[in-house]
């Protein structure tokens, strides 16, 4: 990791789903090689289900694999998504489910201005993310 974590150059590859609301961003890391080459590692990914193209409301899931937490990649990838797309697609809510003993994650999205909601199941915190700025 530590080859990539001095140059936070990732890469986003948008696939659309099989259904026509799912979306996912695979999150890789773009390592310069010599010359035009590049070696490219997933890192994990960034889910995205539209539940309300009326409300303009969409849901997200996320995950990095073991090898790449801590390095704030989740946080650069998640705050490009928020300020970049949303603003792009005029959405207007962004949830979020987290279990409630993973800590970073809520920590995450509380930094990125998500705000707790309620408890969806004994162990599961519902985020929301509200886009002032449409």
């Amino acid at each position: 990791i530590s080859q990539f974590k001095s140059r936070r150059r990732f890469r986003i590859q948008r696939d659309r789903g099989t259904q026509d609301s799912v979306f996912a961003w695979h999150l890789a890391l773009v390592k310069p090689g010599p010359g035009d080459s590049n070696s490219v590692v997933i890192c994990g990914h960034l889910d995205i289900w539209v539940t309300d193209l009326t409300a303009r409301t969409l849901r997200i899931g996320y995950a990095l694999f073991p090898e790449f937490r801590k390095c704030g990649l989740m946080a650069e990838a998640l705050s490009q998504f928020l300020h970049v797309e949303v603003q792009t697609w005029k959405i207007h809510r962004v949830e979020a489910d987290c279990r409630a003993q993973n800590t970073r994650s809520r920590d995450l999205l509380v930094g990125l201005g998500f705000c707790r909601m309620n408890e969806s199941a004994a162990d599961v915190l519902h985020l929301l993310f509200e886009n002032t700025a449409s």
